[in-house]
């Protein structure tokens, strides 16, 4: 999503932010580590489920297997996984 941006931004001749950049370059973006934060707390959410998370503190519940994003950052910076990534 980030690199649409940038490409958009370039396109339109509009700023392209370093922080922006950078970003893409770490693959940062919450979306391709499958973070998601919850809309009235703020919170980092758990994944319960493959794709569907929740907020513990709101229970607030996203479901994001009908977008079928592609993840492969998931397990990036990452401190509940192993050395191997499980």
């Amino acid at each position: 999503m980030f690199d649409r941006r940038i490409s958009n931004l370039k396109q339109t001749g509009g700023f392209v932010h370093e922080q922006l950049i950078t970003a893409v370059d770490d693959k940062s973006g919450h979306l391709e580590r499958a973070q998601y934060f919850c809309h009235k707390c703020k919170r980092s959410m758990v994944e319960i489920a493959p794709e569907i998370f929740r907020c513990s503190n709101c229970e607030v519940t996203y479901d994001t297997t009908k977008y079928q994003f592609k993840r492969p950052h998931r397990y990036l910076n990452r401190n509940d996984i192993g050395v191997d990534g499980q």
